[in-house]
């Protein structure tokens, strides 16, 4: 039985679908983690929060009649939750940063602006259409420009100019609110 007909049957209320359908979401998963720079533990918590979406509800809000679009539904899920992984990871190590710098004499205005111009970033990076937005959380993990290249399939040069035209982007929107 194919993962379309799984999930047909969990809808119409099969439970025992499941035991069927996990493994192959898992396996899609799997591959969709082919792009993010993940530890095993890290990629188990992500698929295990995509895994409760797709129980919770995710599942009938599908509205594809191909297996093809189905999988595809599954990986933006599991894709989603990636970013919003990564980004909670990297707010975590902003904060503490923040405290430091305050407990080092900084005043609580300088600290409170460096928060405020953090949720600016925040805002603009949520605002970015995705392939964007997955383009700034590759950089922002450290992966240089030719790993970025090999992964999307898009040659060193692409990946490059959409990291300049995406870096001046952001820069200006923090400059017009004093951020920078």
């Amino acid at each position: 039985m194919d993962l379309l007909e799984q999930s047909r049957k969990i809808l119409n209320g099969d439970k025992s679908s499941w035991d069927q359908f996990v493994p192959e979401f898992k396996k899609i998963g799997s591959r969709t983690f082919r792009t993010f720079r993940l530890t095993v533990d890290e990629q188990e918590e992500i698929l295990s929060q995509a895994l409760s979406k797709v129980y919770a509800g995710g599942l009938k809000s599908f509205r594809g009649d191909s297996k093809g679009e189905l999988v595809s539904y599954l990986s933006h899920i599991v894709r989603n939750e990636a970013l919003t992984f990564i980004k909670k990871q990297r707010r975590e190590k902003l904060d503490p940063e923040i405290g430091n710098n305050l407990s080092s004499g900084d005043n609580l205005e300088d600290s409170l602006a460096d928060k405020e111009c953090l949720r600016l970033l925040e805002e603009i990076v949520q605002k970015l259409p995705f392939h964007d937005k997955e383009l700034y959380l590759r950089v922002s993990q450290g992966l240089k420009v030719r790993e970025i290249a090999e992964q999307s399939g898009e040659s060193i040069g692409t990946i490059g100019s959409r990291i300049s035209r995406l870096k001046e982007h952001i820069r200006g929107h923090l400059r017009r609110h004093g951020c920078l």
